[in-house]
C-alpha cells in the first residue's frame, strides 16, 4: 500500500504538551511522514526426499492410537527419531501407538522425544496488546495509539480493544515495532507490504450518542473496538507485549509477552501498561492519593476510571493497563511528570468500559485443564468420578467418548462421570470462558467390568434375637431367606464356634449343626455372596438353659402304668421310672432334618412338637 501522505501541515495540529493541570488524552501526531521498510529476498531450501506413504499412513494410524505425532525425520547422525506430546504417550496405549509408528515407518530403534505441547505456528499475523497503529482522520490528519488488548466479538469473531478517542480513524495500519518510540525509534514506520488493520466497530469517548458526559455518569467511558480486516489475516493473541523482543517484522513483539489470564477491577497495588511511546512500564495505584473508581475530565469529556503514577505518554492511549496478568484498563489520558512531581495517570476500566460496547469480551489466555484424580491411565468402576482444575475458566468441554458435553467449573475445579461400560477411553479436555478456549488435554482410562452391587444381608427366621431355649430344645441348625443363588456363610460363636455354608434356593437357606447345641450363650453372623460381592451381616444372639439340677429319685417317681391296689399300693414287681422334665407326657422332638426341609418348601424354619397323653 502507498505510505500515508497527510494532506494538511501537521504543525497546524493542536499543541501535544500536556501540563501538571490539564489531563489531554493520550493520542499523538504522527511526526514525519511514515516510510517502509525494504523486503528481504527469501531464502531457498534444499529439496528433501518426501516421506513414503507407508509412513504417512503410519502417522494417521499412531494418531488415531491416541499419539500425538509433532515431528519425525532423521538425526544429524543419520539416526530415526520421533517427536510427540508427553501427554500422549502418559499411558500403555500412547506407548504402544509409537511403537505402532516407528515399526510401519520402518524405524522400529526411533529415539522418542517428547515435548510439553504441540507447537505452534509463528505467524507474521500475530497482534498483540501495547502495539502501536498509524491512521488518518477525517481530515487526512495522522494520529497514532497503541492496542490494548485482544477480544472477542458477541459473535466470536477476533477483534481489538482501544480507546475511544482514537476513533475514527480510516487507513489503519500497525507500526514497524523496532522504529516505534518505545525502543527508541522515530516512531512512524510501516513495514512494506503491511495490510490493513480494520475498521472501528465500535467507539465512545464521553457519554453515550456522543455526549460530553458529566461526573458520575455510569454511562462515560473511553473504549473502541476495531474490527479485524478478513483479508489481512491478522491473528489478535490474549497477551500483552513487554517490548523485550521489538524487531522489524510486525509479530516481533508477540516473541515476549504476558499471557492475559482473567478480567478484574482496579486495586491498590502494582499496575503496568504497554504502549508504543513509552512501551511497558510498571507504577502504583496507592490507597491514599489514587482514585480507584472514579471519573475524569479528558480533554472536555468525562471517563470512569483510576489513576495510577504508571509512566505513559501520547501515544499510549488505548494501551494495556494490568494487575499482574489480569487486564484491568486502557490508557486514556494523563498529565507528564515533572521535578518532584509525579506522574498521573488515568485508564478506563474495563470493568465499566466493556458492558458499553454491546457484548465485547477481552481474550483470554486459558490454561488446559488438568486432571487430578484418578491419575491418567487408571482403572476405575463404571461411573466413578473424574475430577480436575481448571483455574479462570468458567466450563469445560469434554470431547472423544460419545457426544461432547460440558461441565461447570465452580471455584476452578470440574468434575464429570467415568463412562457407564467398560473398555478404554480417551477424553479430549478444553477450558471454555466466553469465547477463550485453552490448549486440549488428552486423558485417557480404563473402566472395568461393569461390579454388581452387594446383596442385602439375609434374614434368619427359625431362631429371633434374644430367644432363649431349653436344654433338651436347643437347635440343631437354623435357616433363613436370602437371594436364590447367593453363597450363605453362617459363623457361630459364644459356647462353641464353628462356621457352616449353604447355597439359597427358592429363597431359603439352612445349616446343620449336626447335633443340639450346649448350654451357654452364642451368636450367629450370617452373610451372603453373590457375584463377588459379600452382603452386611445379620447378627442374631441367643442362649440355651442348662439343664435342671438331679431331684430326689423316689419324689420324682411317677406312675408307670400299673394298675394300683384297693389300699393305693402298687402290686409287686411294679417299677418306677424318673419324671419328665414336661410332667404328664412324653416330649417329641423332630429331628433337624425336618426343620430344613419346613424351611425350604415354606421359605423358613418350622418347629413341630407333639405330646402323647398318658394313659389312663
Amino acid at each position: 500500500m502507498a505510505p500515508l501522505a497527510p494532506r494538511s501541515p501537521l504543525a497546524a495540529r493542536r499543541s501535544l504538551a500536556l501540563t501538571a493541570v490539564a489531563a489531554l488524552s493520550m493520542g499523538s501526531l504522527f511526526l514525519t511522514q511514515p516510510a517502509f521498510a525494504e523486503e528481504v529476498a527469501p531464502v531457498e531450501q534444499a529439496a528433501s526426499d518426501a516421506p513414503s506413504a507407508e509412513t504417512l499412513d503410519a502417522v494417521g494410524a499412531a494418531e488415531e492410537a491416541g499419539a500425538e505425532i509433532v515431528a519425525f525425520g532423521v538425526t544429524a547422525s543419520g539416526e530415526d527419531v520421533v517427536v510427540v506430546t508427553e501427554d500422549s504417550i502418559a499411558t500403555p496405549k500412547g506407548e504402544a501407538a509409537v511403537e505402532m509408528f516407528a515399526e510401519s515407518a520402518g524405524a522400529e530403534a526411533a529415539r522418542v522425544v517428547t515435548v510439553t505441547e504441540a507447537p505452534i505456528a509463528f505467524a507474521a499475523s500475530d497482534v498483540v496488546g501495547g502495539q502501536g497503529y498509524l491512521g488518518l482522520d477525517s481530515a487526512f490528519d495522522a494520529f497514532s495509539c497503541s492496542i490494548g488488548f485482544a477480544a472477542w466479538s458477541p459473535t466470536g469473531d477476533p477483534a481489538l480493544l482501544s480507546a475511544g478517542h482514537c476513533a475514527p480513524l480510516d487507513n489503519m495500519v500497525l507500526s514497524q515495532p523496532s522504529q516505534d518510540p518505545a525502543v527508541g525509534g522515530p516512531g512512524f514506520t510501516v513495514v512494506s507490504g503491511t495490510p490493513n488493520l480494520g475498521t472501528f466497530g465500535f467507539y465512545q469517548f464521553g457519554s453515550t450518542g456522543g455526549a460530553p458526559g458529566q461526573a458520575g455518569d455510569l454511562a462515560a467511558t473511553d473504549i473502541s473496538v476495531i474490527t479485524i480486516d478478513p483479508a489481512s489475516g491478522y491473528i489478535p493473541l490474549p497477551a500483552v507485549t513487554n517490548w523485550r523482543s521489538a524487531g522489524p517484522s510486525n509479530d516481533s513483539l508477540a516473541g515476549s509477552v504476558l499471557p492475559v489470564i482473567a478480567t478484574g477491577p482496579p486495586a491498590a497495588g502494582e499496575v503496568s501498561k504497554s504502549g508504543r511511546t513509552t512501551g511497558f512500564t510498571t507504577g502504583t495505584l496507592n490507597s491514599v492519593d489514587h482514585v480507584v473508581d472514579g471519573w475524569a475530565n479528558i480533554s472536555g469529556r468525562w471517563v470512569r476510571g483510576f489513576s495510577s503514577n504508571v509512566l505513559a505518554a501520547p501515544g499510549d492511549s488505548g494501551g494495556a493497563v494490568l494487575r499482574g496478568n489480569t487486564a484491568i484498563g486502557l490508557i486514556s489520558g494523563g498529565t507528564v511528570a515533572s521535578p518532584g512531581v509525579d506522574q498521573w495517570t488515568w485508564s478506563t476500566s474495563l470493568l465499566h468500559a466493556l458492558p458499553q460496547t454491546g457484548g465485547y469480551e477481552v481474550a483470554l489466555d486459558l490454561n488446559a485443564p488438568v486432571v487430578s484424580s484418578p491419575a491418567a491411565g487408571s482403572s476405575v468402576e463404571a461411573g466413578a468420578a473424574i475430577t480436575g482444575t481448571a483455574p479462570g475458566s468458567e466450563s469445560v468441554e469434554i470431547a472423544g467418548v460419545g457426544a461432547t458435553f460440558t461441565v461447570p467449573v465452580t471455584s476452578g475445579a470440574f468434575s464429570f462421570p467415568a463412562p457407564g461400560t467398560s473398555g478404554d477411553f480417551t477424553y479430549k479436555l478444553t477450558a471454555v470462558n466466553g469465547h477463550s478456549t485453552s490448549g486440549f488435554t488428552n486423558y485417557a482410562l480404563t473402566v472395568l467390568d461393569a461390579v454388581p452391587e452387594p446383596p442385602a444381608a439375609p434374614a434368619v427366621t427359625s431362631i429371633v434375637a434374644g430367644d432363649s431355649f431349653a436344654h433338651d430344645a436347643a437347635p440343631m441348625g437354623v435357616a433363613g431367606a436370602g437371594v436364590t443363588g447367593a453363597a450363605v456363610t453362617v459363623k457361630l460363636s459364644g459356647a462353641a464356634a464353628a462356621t457352616y455354608s449353604a447355597t439359597v434356593a427358592n429363597e431359603a437357606w439352612a445349616v446343620d449343626f449336626g447335633e443340639r447345641l450346649a448350654p451357654g450363650s452364642y451368636e450367629l453372623s450370617v452373610t451372603q455372596a453373590l457375584g463377588g460381592r459379600a452382603s452386611e451381616a445379620t447378627v442374631v444372639a441367643f442362649t440355651v438353659a442348662a439343664a435342671p439340677a438331679p431331684g430326689n429319685a423316689d419324689a420324682d417317681a411317677v406312675d408307670n402304668g400299673a394298675e394300683t391296689g384297693s389300699d393305693g399300693t402298687k402290686p409287686a414287681g411294679s417299677k418306677t421310672r424318673p419324671a419328665l422334665a414336661q410332667t404328664g407326657a412324653d416330649a417329641f422332638a423332630p429331628t433337624f432334618g425336618s426343620i430344613a426341609a419346613l424351611a425350604v418348601l415354606a421359605g423358613g424354619a418350622a418347629m413341630i412338637a407333639a405330646r402323647r397323653r398318658a394313659r389312663s
